[in-house]
């Protein structure tokens, strides 16, 4: 007895262990408290500048993020004030949601422990995971509400469905579009369950289906056409996620290769990028698939259709399957992946379940997200090169922001709760060379010195032209130099 209570504890305290070094490495991450990259910085001038109000419209600086997401944000830099800390609490905690839902879906869905330890440790570890987790956009929030939704219809497979269940499904349902896009495919995956479950059991009304669907429909569609329309149709959204689009009737070569590659990003999302992993993946997604659909039709239908669908959007050109915005998937397609592996597990003698724990332990460190427990994540670290242009700037010395740096000096020098405030900056425009915008300032005199502020830095071809459209009219001084961050100091000639 004894022995048997033993052989439960000790895989249960693993499971958890897993997911508290999962935490662990987020709070170690967010406590790195990194530099906001270009999107992030301008999410940030929206909450800043906005009023709640204005989050129930289409942002600015070509931003999107859903209004009560945002609207939370807000709050977040009320309380708490304009820093990076507060601003991506909400991911934080999400992306610590996320480890605890996995592991009890993955318990609800009979996963083996030795392949659910894999499967945590896996997301757990994932740097894709962990940077979202940490970053001020709402991926990490998408990917929770998804597996919560997940987790609640899963836990409820076996009660009677009742007037209950009907008022929280209607309510919530409704809300939880304005805090998340893809949330919307968990949702019409739910609805498929309910219609389904309601023709093989009759166990309740009809109506309640019809109730809840049309206010999930009245709720979305107000929502897509007072926000989302103007956003997707756009002619600079549609041209930078065009090769992000998947098409389910390729027609030529092309397609068929895009396809095969937005899958193989998807897989690689879920393990690592090594050729065995990937075959491995589509081995094990493939039989998850099989065996999810054969032996447990409700968890199918939620762990796959979100997936059909976000396809079926992809393919109007309504959704990107652009990395980030697919993070919510990512959990989805683990679990698949992990069932796959369960299955293989549970009827794997010595050997073969050896050559599996070998083949996990090798695409664990292939992951390296535990790297970043003592080598920080950093993306676009605009701070480090601010923070030493505060040092070493004179009175009066003017500053030229590179076109791409813009957000990031504006949100630093003017919103953050230690903003830098420096008070003679120019900023430049893509249209324009820095060198073009330094020759028009006239202030400036021969023996001046400047500086010039570069972030989200771009390909080099573009810094060098920038560049040299300076050192014809000017001489370096010193340069410093951070992740995607450059400062340079120049004497006019």
């Amino acid at each position: 007895m004894l022995s048997k209570i033993s052989n439960y504890l000790v895989p249960q305290k693993i499971l958890l262990l897993v997911v508290i070094l999962g935490a662990v490495l987020r709070i170690t991450v967010f406590l790195q408290n990194r530099s906001f990259i270009l999107d992030e910085a301008n999410l940030a001038r929206n909450i800043v500048e906005k009023s709640y109000a204005g989050f129930f419209q289409a942002l600015d600086y070509e931003q999107y993020s859903p209004p009560l997401f945002s609207s939370a944000l807000k709050t977040m830099t009320k309380l708490f004030g304009v820093n990076e800390y507060s601003l991506t609490l909400i991911s934080l905690l999400a992306g610590i949601g996320c480890l605890v839902l996995m592991m009890l879906i993955g318990k609800q869905l009979k996963i083996k422990v030795v392949p659910l330890i894999y499967l945590l440790v896996l997301f757990g570890f994932s740097p894709l995971a962990i940077r979202y987790s940490t970053e001020l956009k709402q991926y990490s929030l998408d990917a929770f509400l998804c597996l919560l939704f997940v987790f609640w219809m899963l836990k409820i497979e076996k009660e009677s469905f009742n007037i209950s269940h009907v008022l929280r499904l209607t309510i919530l349902g409704s809300i939880v579009i304005w805090m998340s896009m893809p949330i919307v495919f968990v949702l019409a995956a739910i609805g498929v369950h309910l219609f389904f479950r309601w023709l093989k059991t009759r166990s309740f009304h009809f109506s309640n289906l019809v109730i809840i669907g049309c206010c999930w429909l009245l709720s979305f569609g107000v929502y897509f056409f007072t926000i989302l329309k103007s956003d997707a149709g756009s002619d600079y959204l549609q041209n930078f996620h065009s090769r992000y689009f998947f098409d389910l009737i390729p027609t030529d070569r092309s397609a068929l290769v895009n396809n095969y590659n937005l899958i193989l990003g998807l897989l690689r999302s879920v393990t690592d990028k090594t050729t065995v992993s990937l075959i491995a993946a589509f081995v094990f997604v493939g039989l998850g698939m099989y065996q999810l659909i054969k032996n447990h039709k409700t968890a199918a239908s939620l762990l796959l259709l979100p997936i059909l669908f976000c396809l079926i959007a992809s393919h109007l050109k309504m959704y990107s399957l652009l990395t980030r915005l697919t993070l919510f998937l990512i959990p989805l397609l683990s679990l698949v992946f992990a069932y796959g592996f369960s299955w293989i597990w549970n009827r794997s003698n010595r050997i073969i379940k050896a050559l599996l724990v070998i083949f996990a332990l090798l695409s664990l460190v292939n992951k390296k997200g535990y790297e970043y427990f003592y080598s920080p994540l950093e993306v676009e670290d605009s701070k480090t090169t601010l923070n030493y242009l505060k040092e070493n700037i004179e009175e009066a010395q003017p500053i030229f922001v590179h076109h791409a740096g813009v957000p990031a000096f504006i949100f630093y020098n003017e919103m953050h709760d230690q903003a830098f405030g420096f008070e003679h900056y120019h900023f430049g425009h893509w249209s324009r060379t820095l060198g073009q915008d330094v020759q028009a300032f006239e202030a400036l005199n021969s023996g001046d010195q400047f500086w010039l502020f570069f972030s989200h830095t771009e390909p080099v071809s573009q810094l060098n032209k920038d560049f040299g459209s300076i050192e014809k009219m000017a001489r370096k001084l010193e340069e410093h130099r951070a992740e995607q961050s450059i400062l340079q100091s120049y004497i006019l000639h």
